[in-house]
């Protein structure tokens, strides 16, 4: 009966009808669609999120020969450490200068002068001793990450021997494995040094089998501040100043050399 009877006309242009409002809907909804795009604009030298961390280029381990530091890289990138040793202390008084003083206090002054001028240029210091302790020589040693350990004497000479130089002098030891960074941080200390005026310098670098010297991990040098056994000597570093002036050029020579990286 089905395959015989006629269409009905009208109820199939009904359903013709219907459909084109689904048809114009599904249409509709494609052809409006938007795509939005948002931008975000980075204000002065604000790096995006997602953007790579930029390495410390003063991050320094001379322990590690591949490290490469950007020697145009500014001062202020990186907080540079400097150990700073005052020699003898306690017990261990050395000996005396011409009018009584003994070395351990005379190094201690010194350290805690270099220590106040290098805060002032933002240099963090560590010192190994700031009283009058005694501290064994291993004890000594930097136990942490560090640009420079120097640390800090004076010379002298037995009462009945002549004075063969009163002026400062800068030592290393060849047999540091790393004697090469040393070298390099006390030539640029004793570079600068030379522009003393009222105190003889040493022309070049001195070698010395010290345990300071040998044992440090991070370069290393030890200066004598000048011969307390000379009385010219000892009155130009009885003077505060001469001792500041001493410190900032021996500063000046640790600032290029953490510039320079390894």
């Amino acid at each position: 009966m089905m395959m015989y009877k006629e269409p009905n006309a009208k109820l199939q242009k009904l359903a013709y009808i219907a459909i084109i409002p689904v048809l114009v809907i599904c249409c509709m909804a494609f052809i409006n669609r938007k795509e939005i795009i948002i931008e975000k604009k980075l204000t002065g030298n604000q790096a995006p999120a997602d953007a790579p961390v930029k390495p410390n280029v003063y991050a320094m381990n001379y322990l590690n020969s591949n490290i490469k530091v950007n020697p145009n890289a500014a001062f202020n990138e990186v907080e540079p450490t400097l150990v700073i040793d005052a020699g003898h202390g306690g017990k261990d008084g050395a000996i005396a200068a011409l009018d009584g003083q003994k070395e351990k206090d005379l190094n201690l002054r010194a350290v805690k002068i270099l220590k106040e001028e290098a805060e002032k240029r933002g240099i963090k210091v560590i010192l190994t001793r700031n009283s009058d302790q005694f501290i064994s020589l291993r004890d000594r040693l930097p136990k942490q990450e560090a640009t420079a350990f120097i640390s800090i004497h004076h010379n002298a000479t037995l009462a009945s021997a002549a004075v063969p130089f009163g002026g400062i002098e800068v030592y290393v030891s060849k047999l540091n494995s790393n004697i090469k960074t040393a070298e390099d941080l006390g030539a640029g200390i004793l570079s600068n040094l030379k522009q003393l005026k009222g105190m003889e310098v040493r022309d070049s670098l001195k070698n010395a089998n010290l345990l300071l010297l040998r044992e440090s991990k991070i370069p290393a040098v030890l200066i004598e501040l000048g011969n307390i056994s000379d009385s010219k000597t000892l009155d130009y570093i009885n003077q505060e100043k001469n001792i500041r002036r001493i410190s900032n050029l021996i500063l000046d020579g640790f600032v290029a050399f953490s510039k320079r990286g390894c």
